[in-house]
């Protein structure tokens, strides 16, 4: 249950950590 609970919150955060990466370098372009 745990694991499930940390890949529930990890997936979405890791995806929106990489869009927004690539949004502030596409910015700094």
């Amino acid at each position: 249950m745990a694991m499930a609970t940390i890949l529930a919150y990890s997936l979405p955060s890791i995806f929106l950590g990489e869009a927004f990466r690539a949004n502030w370098s596409f910015g700094k372009l």
